[in-house]
């Protein structure tokens, strides 16, 4: 259902381009424990792609797509978490000027690193950046044991048949002019 709800979206394999039909489909592999298929519909529904825009219903299908162990969505939800963040330093520094705000942690930021973190240590590359950017919200002790657990599952996936597939889709993204 999943693979199906791809199609639809992106019109291949001789699917018809139909949204509502991937929303459906995606909806159903979803309710089926499916978190790839709510990762899906968080991005239709935070891009409005498909349907209205929904930031609420995007929050709400990353965090199911995230409980079922999406390494993606945790990230998304890492990202959501920095923008309300920024979203909320604005309107307070509009309101009250006066307000030092740059030494302020909100609970946002936190929630924030929080994500990055458990995705870091499921070997989500760009996860482990922010963590790093954003190492003085955890301390040392969880950025090292943040860090060593990424770089044992980055270990663990490395293997010479995948860097050799690497290899030859660079080539051919090269080749193909879509890099």
């Amino acid at each position: 259902m999943y693979a199906l709800g791809g199609w639809y979206i992106t019109g291949s394999f001789d699917a018809t381009k139909d949204s509502a039909m991937a929303r459906k489909l995606w909806e159903r592999a979803g309710r089926l424990g499916n978190p790839e298929a709510n990762t899906s519909l968080a991005g239709m529904y935070a891009d409005g792609y498909g349907v209205k825009r929904d930031p609420e219903k995007a929050k709400h299908y990353y965090e199911l797509a995230a409980m079922g162990g999406d390494v993606c969505a945790r990230y998304k939800l890492g990202l959501l978490e920095l923008e309300s963040d920024e979203k909320m330093r604005r309107v307070l520094k509009n309101a009250y000027p006066e307000l030092e705000l740059e030494s302020k942690i909100f609970d946002a930021q936190e929630r924030a690193v929080k994500h990055f973190v458990i995705a870091a240590k499921d070997g989500h590359e760009l996860a482990m950046k922010n963590v790093t950017l954003m190492r003085e919200l955890i301390g040392k002790h969880e950025y090292e044991e943040t860090l060593r657990a990424f770089v044992k599952v980055m270990e663990e996936m490395r293997s010479e048949q995948r860097d050799k597939a690497g290899e030859k889709k660079s080539q051919w993204m090269n080749a193909n002019g879509t890099l």
